[in-house]
């Protein structure tokens, strides 16, 4: 029998190459904003607690939670059959004596006092009849009809959330650049993935001491009254917009503080460069230094390459 060796060098044994897939993007100019962001409260355009001025029942309420109304129409009455009395009783004494004065039997200052009777009357009986101060919507009711309200009882809320106002502080650092009529940029987390735009319309002329800031007030049109009073809104004031070189975030490794691509050349070969990044826009980022307009890096495909 004959027992045949074969020796076989593995360092010799090379495996079959193949091109690596990956994408390519050039190096291009995009728009970069530099941004201010702050956190605020939306707020009501106009808000009002609407309350009784009067001791008196409740004798109608003519409006319902959560109805839109117009500035003067009614909201609710309350009881007003003794203020009715005393303005007619008023009304026939002015009548009466102003007749008395066109056949020249009473004195003008009588007439005025008559006159400031019947004003009197007049103005106690429109307590009796609660109007909208401005135009809104309607908040939860707290009264009922045959409720008797003493004076200050809430009866309801009116707020105009046609337009938010939004209150946010602002470093003093960035004092200079606060500009009336600057852009910001808002969202909510009641309205994930949307975005809320406005202006700025008034900047407190302090400064806070203690937080060394100063309050800043945007107006964001709110014609479909999604947003509501009292949310919390993240603020992103543009403070510049610029153009700038740029490349997908995916396309930059990280090494520690530096941060580099992989370059395709002319000759089709990989070159690893170093480059200096800039600010962030969903999905790309600024390149500062280290590319050229119309360089191609690799976005996708790095450890195959």
């Amino acid at each position: 029998a004959f027992m045949l060796t074969m020796k076989i060098k593995f360092a010799d044994f090379q495996p079959p190459h193949a091109p690596a897939n990956v994408i390519i993007v050039k190096a291009e100019p995009r728009q970069f904003s530099e941004e201010i962001e702050a956190i605020g409260t939306a707020e009501s355009n106009e808000s009002a607690n609407i309350t009784a001025t009067v001791t008196e029942t409740v004798k109608a309420i003519h409006v319902e939670e959560g109805q839109s109304i117009k500035k003067d129409d009614p909201i609710a009455d309350l009881n007003d059959d003794e203020q009715n009395a005393q303005l007619q009783e008023a009304a026939k004494s002015y009548h009466r004596y102003n007749e008395l004065l066109s056949k020249k039997l009473g004195s003008a200052a009588d007439r005025d006092t008559y006159q400031a009777q019947m004003d009197v009357a007049q103005a106690q009986l429109n307590n009796h009849h609660i109007v909208a101060p401005f135009d809104g919507v309607i908040g939860l009711r707290h009264v009922s009809v045959g409720d008797l309200v003493p004076p200050g009882t809430l009866i309801t809320t009116l707020d105009d959330i046609s337009k938010i106002k939004l209150d946010f502080a602002v470093p003093e650092t960035y004092l200079a650049m606060l500009k009336i009529g600057m852009q910001v940029k808002t969202e909510s987390v009641a309205f994930v993935g949307e975005k809320f735009e406005g202006q700025i319309y008034a900047i407190d002329p302090r400064v806070d001491p203690d937080t060394r800031s100063v309050m800043v007030r945007a107006l964001i049109e709110n014609p479909d009254h999604r947003l509501r009073p009292g949310l919390l809104m993240s603020v992103k004031l543009v403070k510049r917009t610029y153009e700038a070189l740029a490349i997908p975030e995916e396309a930059v490794g990280s090494n520690g503080d530096a941060h580099n691509v992989l370059i395709v050349g002319a000759d089709k070969k990989v070159a690893q460069k170093n480059i200096e990044i800039g600010l962030r826009e969903p999905g790309y980022i600024e390149v500062k230094s280290g590319l050229a307009q119309g360089d191609q890096v690799i976005a996708e495909g790095q450890m195959k390459t």
